[in-house]
């Protein structure tokens, strides 16, 4: 067929055994219907997307939907499976509503198709089922020979996955999506190569250390304390693989995915470990209770604090009794600040204010008592900073800003520390920059635009001395933050060109990460950022640069900020003399179909 999408899947009604009910009213009238495929005639009078533009020529298909092959135009290569790549981008668009590729322009959808990988549908639908988003993402491969032999192969595998069987598709590997990744991008493959490889590289090594830690570590000739010492090490080892995946996949294609199931096989060791470890041995209680911290601090990450709190709760129970016993120990003192600081993380999820606040302050005091023992504890630093800046946070929500402005002072402060003893710290430097964004927020009121801007170039010399900021999605998302607010702070002070100065950084920053792949990370500003480009340009009357802006910041916006956006433009023209331009944004406006009529 080579042209398969979904205006050529006409549905006819039927009362066939094997005919499909619809959802919403169709169904109420008990109406069930059976897809069927157009010609390629119907089908290109059907079509009014400008994505699903009919090609004819090399290149035949509509670009959203057509395989790699024949984005190429390989026209000798393009087969059956060909059909199934369609068929799989439908499915995409069925459970995501949208198509795996897609731009503004047929050439650079094309790029896509042949170049990139498509977003995880889970990433776009959480809730989505592990086993739908493989069948999806098989149909979808780049090369023909790894997607379904036939139609009837993804017909019994979906079919499998409505009867709750195991499917036959297979998840692709990390190894294959970093394979990928180093093809399509070899310079930024090489940037971040060392980082994963050590990562994905220590969690391989972990997960064979955890297979055999108690049958190997906890040996009756081994001596307790060595054994204790060994199992300690892998549990704690994991949760540094965890924190370096976190930080160091996403520019990776796949990192979501590699964090995600990183986390599953965490938790599964944890839980597995708790159950078969021997709490009679010295020690064995507050190794259990590290475990149950670990496991909740898991949750919480992926947005579960109902689940993190059970596990938490049972952490506390026994680190409270530990330090009960021995109050001086730094060790159950530093354990029960993390576990106190993960509470108040699940109860901020969870909207209650009032019960965080009082956990993470003490937690602060624990590790306060802890600094000026002068014992020695790992992050001691980073972790009383990331305390006060959830502190803030919760101030914050109860009308404090006073309160929060002084805890972020603290944690600024606390990073900067960190920063100047152990400078290739790149997470750190990160996260000073973003507190320094935070603080500025808060003193944004005119009298105190000076401090302000004081405080956001010690996030612009933080972010500057980072060797990976070009590949670093947190990064890059920190510095267009970064170079938004100066300009904000400049425009307050009414001088537009250093505004302009600073939000073409901030656009430059924006570009680079879109262009890199890096774009979804930055999806919740990027238009914010566009609309900042486009108004700046109005006020410093360089008419005719901002268009190009402006279709930007309307392309990245969400469908309710996009009307506004049209609107606001259309104003903008009128006042400016171009009225003809604002009658046809107008008319194009009233065609929303998100406007009420």
């Amino acid at each position: 067929h080579r042209d398969v999408k979904p205006s050529n899947v006409l549905l006819m009604r039927s009362d066939a055994p094997d005919a499909i009910p619809l959802g919403g009213d169709v169904a109420s009238q008990s109406d069930a219907y059976i897809p069927k495929l157009a010609d390629f005639g119907l089908a290109k009078l059907t079509d009014q997307h400008e994505h699903e533009a009919t090609r004819t020529g090399a290149v035949l298909g509509s670009p959203s939907y057509m395989a790699p092959e024949q984005a190429f135009g390989h026209a000798k290569s393009v087969g059956p499976a060909a059909d199934i790549y369609a068929l799989g981008a439908i499915l995409y668009d069925a459970l995501t509503g949208r198509p795996p590729f897609q731009s503004p322009s047929v050439l650079e959808t094309l790029e896509q198709v042949r170049t990139q990988e498509p977003i995880a549908p889970a990433r776009l639908q959480p809730s989505m089922p592990r086993d739908m988003q493989t069948i999806c993402l098989k149909c979808l491969e780049k090369d023909p020979v790894r997607r379904y032999e036939s139609a009837a192969a993804l017909y019994e595998d979906l079919q499998r996955f409505l009867r709750h069987e195991p499917i036959h598709a297979r998840p692709t590997s990390v190894a294959v999506r970093v394979a990928r990744f180093c093809r399509r991008r070899p310079a930024s493959a090489m940037l971040s190569a060392v980082s994963l490889a050590c990562a994905v590289g220590a969690a391989v090594g972990i997960s064979w250390h955890i297979h055999t830690l108690n049958a190997e570590t906890l040996r009756a000739n081994r001596s307790e304390q060595a054994a204790l010492e060994d199992f300690r090490a892998g549990y704690e080892t994991l949760d540094e693989v965890l924190r370096e995946i976190h930080w160091y996949s996403s520019p990776v294609q796949g990192g979501v995915e590699l964090r995600e199931r990183a986390k599953r096989q965490a938790l599964d060791f944890y839980y597995r470990t708790l159950e078969s470890a021997d709490e009679s041995r010295p020690g064995m209680s507050l190794a259990k209770s590290r475990l149950l911290m670990y496991a909740g601090s898991i949750h919480i990450t992926s947005s579960r604090p109902q689940q993190a709190l059970i596990d938490l709760e049972r952490a506390h129970d026994r680190l409270a009794a530990l330090f009960d016993q021995n109050p001086r120990n730094a060790e159950v003192k530093g354990v029960l600040a993390r576990c106190l600081y993960h509470m108040a993380a699940a109860y901020n999820q969870l909207g209650e204010a009032d019960k965080a606040q009082p956990l993470v302050a003490r937690s602060i005091n624990l590790l306060n008592e802890v600094r000026q023992s002068g014992d020695d504890f790992p992050r001691l630093r980073q972790k009383l900073a990331r305390q006060h800046r959830l502190l803030a946070g919760l101030f914050l929500r109860k009308g404090q800003p006073s309160e929060a402005l002084a805890n972020l002072t603290v944690a600024i402060e606390l990073r900067t520390e960190q920063a100047a003893l152990s400078p290739d710290d790149e997470p750190n430097r990160i996260m000073l920059a973003e507190t320094c964004v935070e603080a500025a927020w808060l003193l944004r009121e005119p009298h105190r635009l000076k401090s302000a801007s004081d405080v956001l170039g010690r996030a612009v010399v933080a972010l500057g001395r980072l060797p990976t900021l070009a590949d670093s999605p947190h990064a890059l998302r920190t510095m267009v933050l970064t170079h938004d607010a100066l300009m904000r702070v400049a425009l307050s002070e009414g001088r537009i060109d250093a505004a302009l100065r600073h939000n073409e950084d901030a656009v430059n920053a924006l570009t680079h990460a879109i262009s890199s792949g890096q774009g979804d990370y930055l999806d919740g500003i990027s238009h914010g950022v566009f609309h900042s480009r486009a108004q700046l340009l109005g006020l410093a009357g360089r008419f005719g640069e901002e268009e190009a802006y402006w279709d930007d910041a309307i392309l990245h916006a969400p469908d309710d900020v996009k009307v506004a956006y049209r609107k606001e433009r259309s104003l903008q023209l009128a006042e400016i003399g171009r009225r003809r331009a604002a009658s046809l944004l107008a008319e194009e406006r009233l065609k929303d179909p998100t406007l009420s009529p």
